[in-house]
């Protein structure tokens, strides 16, 4: 899954615009440009006079509407609350740390860097320090001029030293009002335009926003109906809030639980009870929210509410929004939770052969410390208030971006950067602006696809020397490169790859969202070599159940038996496959010794044909 399945990502953008009109003349100076915008807004005396805001209104995004309200208090202290009905979030920084209530009632503070450094510069725009022309942090400049909604705007660029942020401001040339912002780091980014422009204190400002977050397009309209300035406000509002009551327990009074799992293609699953109905579900570090297929909530009676898209793994996705009923695993009761819905039963169906009911995601994963031991197929939760860590693991810094826990990795001794820390995922995958970054889309390997919550896209199968995790080195493992600049958390610039089972499996594992760290051992299946594909044929339930061929990976013992895409397996060395245990036995035959010759029964455009496919290291 991806880091933007969370709750949402608030954007809110409250700006003073002109309250006069201004004859129109050409101006080249951005400097200048930003000084009389400001000297038209109402003058950079009254705005850094400014030293408190408080507003509310509606909000709407994700197909829901609701209230929002801010306060904020220079320098740098701030809290919004958004409460859609079926979304509501709360976050906020009392001047020392960025904090966040989600919708589950999780309260998480903000300890990824660069989230530390948007703070950073935030706090030095708020002090108006860009506008200094010898500023050791800001360069503005004029990048163009551009028509916006008829009028004619200059466009000037704002960038910066400690980041790769890029601000994008709009002001019509003849009023100098703010007619757009555009901020844009990396592969995301937000689009604002502000219209509806009211006085308050002497200041005009912007009453309706329209926010478009980047990539997936999401929408987001702030209409407000009250704003006030210099008031005063309650300190206190700016600190963090308790958090409430535990919304899990453990069986017997005790703290921890141990649930046997299963793994299958490098998931970990999972068996859940809901209103006496038990489905597995696939523990997913990678989902930034807990996730139901809709049709299993429809099934239950679920409600569905608003929507809206997500990052997947490669595109972006539809959503809906429920609440999860009281669900159980075993030794282990959780309340119910607001979390998301998506169709995601009919991938893990058709490429894992398996029924999933969803995806436990950030909203169950966060609640505990995580011992994950592939090993032993045991996983077992800890109350985090009461676990204490005896042993010699090694303990690494993972702070949660989007949701999400990060690491550092190293490739071959040279490449090097934070990463991904995806339960949910089954290889190493390099993110195509890393993989561009560092010329590795012409790499020697085996063009294949991969498959995600957001669809298939091309990826290249390649064999690196080796990969360092928390101070131990893994030899030889093949590696997913993305040769495709997708829209998902593959297309992320912020990170540089995502790690999964290929590495994980190496290890025990404790995952510790409220320390932001996670505490690694060496495991019993540390460096044990396991089978892996000698055929290069890529197989999944059709539409209609049967064994299908979806790619042919150029190269290999597949494309040289003949093997095409939509081809239809029926039988392996005249064995029906309704009698080979499914997809999973089909795959685990492809990983027998080099060698191994089978004759495959395809059906293709109605006609049957036998393959004779001899399997070998094609890595």
């Amino acid at each position: 899954m991806n880091r933007q399945a969370r709750g949402f990502l608030l954007v809110i953008t409250i700006t003073a615009v002109a309250a006069s009109v201004l004859p129109a003349q050409e101006l080249t100076d951005p400097y200048e440009i930003l000084h009389r915008h400001y000297e038209a807004v109402g003058g950079l005396e009254r705005m850094r006079g400014e030293r408190t805001t408080h507003l509310r209104g509606t909000f709407s995004a994700a197909g829901l509407t609701g209230s929002i309200e801010r306060w904020s208090e220079r320098p740098g202290k701030s809290r919004t609350e958004v409460d859609l009905g079926a979304i509501r979030d709360t976050r906020g920084d009392n001047g020392e740390v960025i904090w966040a209530l989600d919708r589950n009632g999780k309260l998480q503070f903000e300890r990824d860097e660069r989230g530390l450094v948007l703070r950073e510069l935030a706090l030095k725009q708020e002090r108006f320090e860009h506008l200094d022309p010898k500023s050791d942090v800001f360069e503005v400049t004029l990048d163009r001029i551009e028509s916006i909604n008829g009028a004619e705007c200059y466009v000037v660029k704002i960038t910066n030293t400690l980041d790769d942020a890029i601000t994008l401001q709009y002001y019509d040339t003849s009023t100098l009002l703010q007619m757009r912002e555009s901020s844009i780091r990396g592969d995301r980014g937000s689009h604002t335009t502000f219209s509806d422009y009211r006085e308050v204190g002497g200041v005009a400002k912007a009453f309706r926003t329209v926010t478009t977050l980047l990539p997936i397009g999401q929408q987001q309209v702030a209409e407000i109906d009250h704003y006030e300035t210099n008031i005063p406000i309650d300190p206190s509002l700016f600190e963090p809030p308790e958090e409430g009551t535990p919304s899990y327990g453990f069986a017997g009074g005790r703290d921890s639980a141990a649930v046997k799992c299963e793994i299958h293609s490098g998931h970990i699953y999972l068996p859940v009870t809901i209103n006496c109905d038990r489905q597995w579900w696939v523990l997913d570090s990678g989902a930034g929210a807990t996730v139901i297929d809709t049709d299993y909530a429809r099934s239950l009676g679920l409600e569905l509410a608003g929507g809206g898209q997500a990052a997947g793994a490669g595109q972006a996705v539809e959503f809906r929004m429920t609440t999860l009923p009281k669900h159980f695993l075993p030794g282990l009761e959780l309340d119910e939770q607001q979390i998301i819905a998506i169709e995601i039963a009919d991938l893990f169906k058709r490429a894992a052969d398996t029924e999933i009911g969803g995806i436990l995601g950030y909203d169950f994963l966060s609640r505990f410390v995580t011992r994950i031991d592939y090993a032993d197929s045991t996983i077992t939760f800890y109350e985090p208030s009461t676990f204490s860590y005896e042993g010699d693991g090694t303990v690494i810094d993972a702070p949660l971006q989007s949701n999400i826990p990060t690491a550092t990795i190293e490739l071959d001794g040279e490449f090097a950067g934070r990463c991904m820390v995806d339960l949910g995922a089954t290889s190493i995958h390099i993110h195509y602006p890393f993989a561009e970054q560092q010329d590795m889309l012409e790499r020697e390997g085996v063009p294949m696809v991969s498959m995600g919550a957001g669809g298939m896209f091309d990826v290249m199968l390649s064999r690196f020397e080796s990969v360092g995790f928390a101070g131990s080195t893994i030899d030889r493992p093949i590696v997913v490169v993305s040769i495709e600049n997708v829209v998902g958390a593959f297309g992320a610039t912020d990170l540089v790859a995502t790690i999964g089972y290929d590495v994980l499996r190496h290890f025990v594992s404790y995952f510790d969202y409220d320390r932001q760290e996670i505490i690694v051992e060496r495991g019993a299946d540390f460096g044990k070599k396991l089978p892996q594909d000698m055929g290069g044929l890529a197989v999944w339930r059709s539409e209609g159940g049967q064994l299908e061929v979806f790619f042919v990976m150029p190269g290999t013992p597949a494309e040289a038996a003949g093997f095409e895409k939509g081809d239809v397996i029926t039988a392996v060395n005249d064995i029906p496959t309704e009698r080979l245990a499914g997809l999973e036995a089909v795959k685990k035959l492809l990983e027998e010794e080099a060698g191994t010759t089978y004759t495959i029964t395809v059906i293709r455009d109605g006609q049957t044909r036998r393959l004779d496919l001899t399997l070998r290291e094609y890595l």
